[in-house]
């Protein structure tokens, strides 16, 4: 019965300390996530900007209707 013990023991920590591994891994992956989502926000914030300020002409008309007059998009 004792062998049983050690070998329940051994398995145990063995599984907590894989368990452990995968939460740190998963905290990497998701922070890695995160910075992407960011990154492409921002991306598009600022081609949306691009395509805005190209789609009006110097007198102030817009080509694409009601897009002239926004605001510089503020960086995150």
């Amino acid at each position: 019965m004792a062998t049983a013990n050690v070998t329940l023991e051994n398995q145990l920590q063995s599984a907590q300390k894989n368990l452990l591994f995968l939460q740190q891994n998963h905290a990497v992956t998701l922070k890695g996530l995160h910075a992407e989502v960011r990154r492409l926000q921002q991306q598009c914030t600022d081609l949306t900007y691009e395509l805005t300020v190209r789609s009006c002409d110097p007198s102030g008309r817009s080509k694409v209707k009601g897009r002239c007059g926004v605001h510089t998009p503020s960086r995150l």
